[in-house]
This record gives C-alpha cells, structure tokens and sequence, in this order.
C-alpha cells in the first residue's frame, strides 16, 4: 500500500496500493477526516478534489453547506477582508460547480457520502458508520484515540503556527478558521447573499442545505 496521500490523479493507482478514495468538496473538513480515516486504515487512503474511480476501491466523500464553502475558501485568500463582494461570488462560483458534479457523480455510484455538519457534531460515531459502510472494523477505543488526537481546535492551533505546508496533516498555513457551521451568514450582505443562493440553488436543493 503506498503512504497516505493527496492525489488528484489515478495513474498507477488500483486496488492493490490504494485502500480508499476520500474524495472532499474543498474547505469541507477532507483533511480533518483524511487524518482520522488514515490513522484508523494506516495506509492506503488517498485524499483528492477530484472525480476519481479506482476499480475495487471504496469512496468516502464529504461535502459541507456551500455556502459555508465558497465563504471559507474565499476567506482563505482575503483573511483580512469583512465582506464579500458580488465579484468575490462570481470568482469562486464556477469552482464550486466542479466540486458538486464530482459529488454528484460521487452520489450516483455508491460512494458514502458524509455531511461535514454530521462529522462535527459527532465524529465518533460519524467514523464508525464510514468504517462500517467499506467493511472496516475497529475499536471504541481506538476511535476515540484518533478523535481525540484530530480535534479541529489541534488542526487549528498547528495551521495558525506553520510556516510551510504540513503534508503528514496535508494543512497549510492559516489553513482553519473556526469551522463553524452557518459561518456564511456574518460576511454576506442581503443582496450577496440572495446573489449566491440564487446561484446555487439547484445544489443546495439537492444536497438539503435550502
């Protein structure tokens, strides 16, 4: 089995070296799970932001309200900003449709489908409910463990500390911010945000965010 990894790629890749595709709508928790599902699985567990099949491999995906998404990441290029603006929207719209049609697609073929909201409430029991659906066992205690060594509030402390990109973590500088669920509410105002929930309406219809 190759090491735990990001890989946007499938060349080289099958079910003799690859133990499970964890695919993540980007800014929705996929490192904070990736940690917790390669230390469970060891090795093996490739993380990717893209549609990927690997014959005989299980796909685990994780996608988080939209809206909360497209705030986040843009967060993460405008740290300093207050507000978003209707260009900011614009800017990171057309990613996000790529995102959602790799989670679809996803959806369509079996994959297990994880809400971020879910795995911050209640990743224990979030993880065991994934490790079930690929035929995984483990221990309550050997969960706990992992949850307990991959808090948000760890991965938060360790990104607002690098300098350089952390890969055993896969984070990167500033990487976290509070995490919390709803966050798009404090920095749209009304007319941007009926701009970006008319814009994404039809996704987060279908994936129970409206």
């Amino acid at each position: 089995m190759i090491p735990n990894k990001h890989c946007d790629i499938s060349d080289g890749l099958s079910s003799s070296n690859i133990r499970l595709v964890m695919f993540g709508v980007q800014r929705s928790g996929s490192s904070w799970l990736w940690q917790m599902l390669g230390d469970l699985l060891v090795d093996g567990v490739m993380k990717t932001h893209r549609r990927i099949y690997i014959p005989g491999v299980p796909v685990v995906a994780i996608h988080r309200d939209f809206r909360d998404v497209i705030v986040s990441h843009w967060r993460t290029w405008k740290p300093h900003a207050e507000f978003m603006s209707i260009a900011d929207i614009y800017l990171h719209v057309g990613q996000m449709h790529e995102w959602t049609f790799a989670l679809r697609s996803y959806s369509d073929n079996n994959a297990t489908i994880v809400r971020y909201d879910e795995l911050l409430n209640d990743p224990r029991s979030t993880l065991t409910s994934i490790l079930a659906s690929i035929g995984v066992s483990s221990t309550p205690e050997k969960i706990n463990s992992v949850v307990a060594s991959h808090t948000l509030e760890i991965n938060k402390r360790i990104s607002d500390s690098l300098s350089e990109p952390d890969l055993t973590r896969m984070l990167v500088p500033g990487h976290c911010h509070e995490g919390e669920i709803g966050c798009f509410a404090r920095f749209l105002h009304p007319p941007e945000r009926n701009l970006l929930e008319q814009l994404l309406e039809s996704d987060l219809r279908q994936f129970g965010y409206q």
